[in-house]
C-alpha cells in the first residue's frame, strides 16, 4: 500500500510548493502585519490538508460474483500452496436457458494421500529408473498405497509440497504390494509404476494441468464432454472442510478428468487430501458410491461459471 503524502499541508512538497513566495516573504518580513497573516492563512486555508490515501476494503470470498472480472486472481497465501480462488465457492446457480441437459448420476470419490520422505525408504523412481527424491523414499505400506492411488503430495522441508503423478510401468525394480493390497492381480499391477514431478498444487487430471479439491470431477467423456460445467443441485449449500476452512458449496463442478472405472452416469468427485475412509461420512448426498442411488445433473453453458472453472483448472480444451 503507497504511503500517505503526510497528515498536513507542512509535510507536503506539493501543497508548499503551490504557496505563492510573495506569502513566505511576507510571513518572516511583516510578521507584525496581522493584514499580512490574515491573507497568508487565507491562502494557507484554501489549499487545505494534504490528500490521504485511503484503501478500499478487498471484496469478500462471500460475495457473489457476477462478471469474469470480479474474478480474483490465483495467488498461494497458505503454507500448502493453494490459491485463493479455489476456496470461492459463491457461483450463482444457472437459470432454466443455460441448461444444455439434465442427467441422473452416481458417484463416488477419490483423494490424494500425503507422504512424508524417509531416510532409505522404497525410491520413487521415474521413467529413467532414477530415485525421484534421492536417497529418501516410503514405506513399503505407502509407496503402495501411491501406486494403487496413482498421484500424491510429497511433503518437503519447510512446509512445501511436491505433487507427483503416475508417469508409467517398469518390468524391473518392482515393489511387492500382496501384503497391504488384498487383490493379488491389482498388487502385480501396480508393482512397478514409476512417477513423475508435476507442476500442480495437488496433482494433474488426465484434461488439464490442474485437479482442483471439490470441483474436479472425472467422467466418461462419452457421456459427459471433457471441459463441461456440472451443477449438481443437491451440492448446493452443503458445508465442508477444505485446507482446514468450513466453506459452502456453490454447486458447480468442472469435467477434467477420466478414469478406467468410470464409466456411463458415473462421476468421481476429487476431494484433495481428505479421505473420509476413517468413518467420517463425506458431506455431499450425491457421492453415495451405489449405482442405484442416482442424483440430478445439469449441463450448463454459463460464461462466467466456465471462465471461473477454465481458468483455475488452467484448461486449453485439448
Amino acid at each position: 500500500m503507497a504511503k500517505s503524502l503526510g497528515p498536513s499541508w507542512q509535510d507536503n512538497p506539493r501543497a508548499m510548493a503551490l504557496v505563492p513566495w510573495r506569502c513566505h516573504l511576507r510571513t518572516l518580513l511583516l510578521a507584525a502585519s496581522a493584514a499580512a497573516l490574515v491573507q497568508c492563512k487565507g491562502k494557507l486555508s484554501s489549499i487545505g490538508p494534504a490528500p490521504q490515501k485511503t484503501t478500499q476494503p478487498e471484496p469478500s470470498p462471500l460475495n457473489p460474483v457476477t462478471s469474469v472480472a470480479d474474478r480474483p486472481t490465483p495467488m498461494a497465501s497458505n503454507t500448502g500452496g493453494v490459491p485463493e480462488a479455489w476456496f470461492r465457492f459463491d457461483l450463482q446457480p444457472p437459470v432454466a436457458t443455460q441448461v444444455v441437459r439434465t442427467v441422473r448420476l452416481w458417484s463416488t470419490y477419490y483423494y490424494l494421500p500425503v507422504f512424508r520422505l524417509r531416510p532409505g525408504g522404497t525410491p520413487i523412481r521415474n521413467a529413467s529408473e532414477q530415485s525421484l527424491f534421492g536417497n529418501e523414499g516410503l514405506t513399503v505400506a505407502e509407496w503402495c498405497d501411491l501406486a494403487l492411488q496413482g498421484s500424491a503430495r510429497i511433503q518437503l522441508n519447510a512446509g512445501q509440497f511436491q505433487a507427483i503423478s503416475f508417469a508409467d510401468r517398469s518390468t524391473s525394480n518392482r515393489v511387492d504390494c500382496t501384503a497391504t493390497i488384498a487383490t493379488t492381480s491389482i498388487a502385480q499391477k501396480i508393482a512397478g509404476n514409476r512417477f513423475e514431478k508435476v507442476s500442480a498444487v495437488f496433482a494433474r487430471p488426465a484434461r488439464s494441468p490442474e485437479a482442483l479439491p471439490f470441483r474436479t470431477i472425472a467422467v466418461d467423456p462419452s457421456f459427459i464432454a471433457h471441459g463441461s460445467t456440472v451443477f449438481i443441485p443437491s451440492a448446493r449449500g452443503t458445508s465442508f472442510v477444505f485446507e482446514g476452512r468450513t466453506l459452502s458449496h456453490d454447486g458447480y463442478f468442472f469435467a477434467a478428468d477420466s478414469g478406467s472405472a468410470i464409466i456411463g452416469n458415473h462421476i468421481d468427485l476429487f476431494t484433495g487430501t481428505t479421505s473420509y475412509k476413517s468413518g467420517q461420512a463425506i458431506p455431499f448426498r450425491f457421492v453415495s458410491s451405489s449405482e442405484s442411488s442416482l442424483s440430478e445433473a445439469q449441463i450448463v453453458k454459463d460464461v462466467v461459471a466456465e471462465t471461473f472453472l477454465r481458468t483455475q483448472h488452467r484448461y486449453s480444451g485439448k
